[in-house]
């Protein structure tokens, strides 16, 4: 779930800026998903950013674009995250992050099929037989199917999830070659007792911006 920028002075987002750019068909464009999204840009940094909610961590979905000559040194470090009491969150390295969601991996439960047995009696004279047989229940089977798929699914989404945190995670030594742009995500872990806003710092230059939920 995204969460909010909180407006102000300082605080730009994408549904101001996207439609500004040359050839971009607005009538395309998802307005509501673009003011998720907060740009920052100096003379030769740019940068987009999101922040999302998930139940047990907090995601910083960040693109930066390097326009200096040298390269741009990001860290973990340089971010940091507090909720309106100042309570900072723990910061989560990547594969701490990636753990999170695997963890939610359900692996298949055994199938155990209901029966419904039916009596057959046949009676000639004083001659009488009788044959027991099991009809599978349809509709027990058809539900294990329909769970074992959204169960599958989900695992699906769980382990995408977990790559993606994985790949873009931000570590010490990350770095934004010259003219180029880099995607990362950083991670905190969440507790549920945050109390919103929660403020989001960049020690570099010091800017800042908070973040509610939706209401």
């Amino acid at each position: 779930m995204p969460l909010h920028p909180v407006p102000d002075s300082s605080v730009v987002t994408a549904d101001r800026v996207i439609p500004l750019i040359e050839g971009v068909d607005t009538a395309t464009l998802d307005v509501e998903a673009l003011r998720h999204i907060v740009v920052l840009a100096t003379d030769s940094i740019a940068a987009a950013f999101a922040l999302f909610e998930f139940r047990d961590l907090y995601y910083l979905d960040l693109y930066v674009y390097n326009g200096q000559r040298a390269a741009l040194d990001l860290s973990l470090e340089s971010l940091i995250l507090l909720d309106a009491n100042r309570m900072q969150a723990r910061r989560l390295q990547p594969h701490q992050a990636a753990n999170v969601f695997l963890a939610e991996v359900r692996g298949a439960t055994p199938y155990q099929p209901k029966y419904t047995y039916y009596v057959n009696t046949y009676t000639y004279g004083n001659y009488s037989t009788s044959t027991v047989y099991a009809q599978e229940d349809g509709a027990a089977a058809l539900g294990y199917a329909i769970g074992s798929a959204i169960r599958r699914k989900r695992n699906r989404k769980l382990r995408e999830m977990a790559d993606a945190l994985y790949a873009l995670g931000l570590v010490d030594g990350t770095v934004v070659a010259a003219d180029a742009t880099l995607r990362v995500g950083a991670c905190w872990a969440r507790t549920g007792a945050e109390t919103y806003p929660l403020r989001l710092r960049f020690t570099g230059n010091g800017y800042e911006i908070n973040f509610r939920q939706a209401r």
